[in-house]
């Protein structure tokens, strides 16, 4: 009976030791379940907080993907550009070159125009003593032709005096035609008087010789 009452308690100490392993197992149960429900829920969080940054990263890499596509056309536009930009700088070297003939046919020009300037002078200068070349003949002329004038009037003084001159060598003329005329006459009248004269002398000597 002591034996069993032995083996009985015993066994209730080892009931009791179970129960309170088992309280223990119980409350380390509890325990791992807490943390396992604090683990579930930090995992839940992280999961969130992975599910956000995978968001977050996908709106990165979409933001990526556009800022990529943004480069590449960037980087498109910048070599059209560039290549722009070369066609502008040949563009700018043709022009700079033509500039350069420009400038070298205006330097050209300038210095036509200064020597035709400087012809131009010359002959300026050459135009002014025609001018008053032309000034002195035409005050020459001028005086000239007052001489003329003078001459002209003069020419016409003599031709109105020569006029009156022929009239009267006319006249004198006429009357030395009628002073030759009457000398002829009387000419004529001395020769027949010198025929009667010496008829008269022959008549005489043929008397006398008689």
């Amino acid at each position: 009976m002591v034996s069993a009452y032995r083996a009985l308690v015993s066994a209730y100490r080892a009931l009791v030791s179970a129960y309170r392993a088992l309280v223990s197992a119980y409350r380390a149960l509890v325990s791992a379940y807490r943390a396992l429900v604090s683990a579930y829920r930090a995992l839940v969080s992280a999961y969130r907080a992975l599910v956000s940054a995978y968001r977050a990263l996908v709106s990165a890499y979409r933001a990526l993907v556009s800022a990529y596509r943004a480069l590449v056309r960037a980087y498109r536009a910048l070599v059209r550009a560039y290549r722009a930009l070369v066609r502008a700088y040949r563009a700018l070297v043709s022009a700079y070159r033509a500039l350069v003939s420009a400038y070298r046919a205006l330097v050209s020009a300038y210095r036509a125009l200064v020597s035709a300037y400087r012809a131009l002078v010359s002959a300026y200068r050459a135009l002014v003593s025609a001018y008053r070349a032309l000034v002195s003949a035409y005050r020459a002329l001028v005086s000239a032709y007052r001489a003329l004038v003078s001459a002209y009037r003069a020419l016409v003084s003599a031709y109105r005096a020569l006029v009156s001159a022929y009239r009267a060598l006319v006249s004198a003329y006429r009357a030395l035609v009628s002073a030759y005329r009457a000398l002829v006459s009387a000419y004529r009248a001395l020769v027949s008087a010198y025929r009667a004269l010496v008829s008269a002398y022959r008549a005489l000597v043929s008397a006398y010789q008689a």
